[in-house]
């Protein structure tokens, strides 16, 4: 289950989202949405493989970690604010450190992931249309 204190932040803050809009011509618009459903496709491809696996060993954590933090990075830039929380968290427990726990990544990937993904994903296509 998502945290309850997530839903305070927007799925998309168009605070962010417009000035990045703004900086592609139209013409642009239809090519950006499509790198980002690229490396989206990318980040949660390569994280649904290693959570598939039946265990995660401290190399595959921090591969998780490293796949949460480009896709973090992907979405704060679009003003995607959940799933970027999200991500930062699953970084934090796939990073090598005290904060490395692959129960706990485990079971925030399994309870939130996709609900967030998916509502983020409706949002930024509605939004770049």
């Amino acid at each position: 289950r998502t945290p309850a204190c997530w839903f305070s932040l927007p799925t998309l803050s168009f605070s962010v989202f417009v000035p990045v809009s703004f900086l592609a011509s139209a013409v642009d618009i239809p090519e950006l949405y499509a790198d980002v459903q690229q490396v989206v496709a990318e980040k949660v491809g390569g994280m649904q493989e290693l959570r598939a696996l039946a265990q995660l060993d401290r190399s595959q954590l921090e591969q998780f970690g490293s796949l949460a933090h480009a896709l973090k990075s992907g979405m704060a830039m679009l003003g995607a604010a959940r799933l970027a929380l999200l991500c930062a968290k699953l970084e934090l427990f796939g990073k090598q450190g005290p904060h490395q726990n692959g129960a706990a990544l485990v079971q925030l990937f399994d309870q939130s992931f996709s609900t967030v993904l998916n509502d983020t994903l409706r949002e930024l296509e509605a939004a770049f249309q």
